[in-house]
């Protein structure tokens, strides 16, 4: 088990080391590890497991158990598929899930080429904290190691806030900071900030986003 830069994991995660034992040699599989609390993907916990090892990795295991969400098949019997289309290692990694039976703690990431469906998925799945939207990729892209291949699309809301405080100065402001009136009228913040801020060519800073409150 490796991590997007390449560190080895295995040590942090023995329940998914243990649940690997039962799959084929010459596997390789691309997926997400994800951590639920309390009916949530929780990256708190997900960090937490990732920095642990010993007997601190083998209790975490036992109290917030890992999933691994699969959602690429990159190698079989140990001949790599990288080459062959998405749509072609989508297929086999459905056809591994059916096989094997595959369940807890593995999953099979859903996908559809439906444009209803993906809408529907948008606003509804969006709605379990931790998930953020959707990702898209062409059934006929190869993988490519390294490179950002994939469309994200995020749910973005809207909400009513208050400046209350700048980051930098005055005249050239870095970030905003964001608070809300109580029913007192009381300012309370913080509920978020905003990304860096650019100056616009007339010199004005200019919101490019806002960064929810942790």
């Amino acid at each position: 088990m490796q991590s997007r830069r390449g560190s080895l994991m295995q040590s942090r995660f023995p329940d998914l080391v243990a649940a690997a034992a039962d799959l084929s040699d010459g596997l390789v599989l691309d997926g997400e590890l994800v951590v639920w609390v309390k009916g949530r993907m929780s990256f708190e916990a997900l960090q937490r497991r990732a920095v642990s090892g010993g007997r601190t990795a083998v209790r975490l295991a036992q109290e917030m158990p890992a999933h691994f969400i699969a959602f690429d098949r990159l190698q079989v019997d140990g001949q790599e598929l990288l080459h062959v289309p998405y749509g072609e290692r989508r297929a086999q990694l459905e056809q591994l899930f059916t096989d094997r039976n595959m369940s807890v703690p593995w999953a099979l990431c859903p996908e559809t080429t439906t444009v209803a469906t993906s809408q529907e998925w948008l606003m509804s799945w969006t709605q379990v904290p931790g998930v953020e939207g959707l990702v898209m990729r062409g059934s006929g892209q190869r993988y490519l190691p390294g490179s950002r291949a994939l469309y994200k699309v995020c749910r973005r809301g809207t909400t009513e806030a208050v400046v209350g405080a700048i980051t930098g100065i005055v005249r050239r402001p870095q970030a905003l900071v964001l608070g809300r009136l109580d029913e007192a009228g009381a300012f309370r913040p913080p509920v978020g900030r905003s990304t860096p801020l650019r100056p616009d060519p007339g010199g004005v800073p200019s919101v490019v986003g806002l960064q929810a409150a942790r």
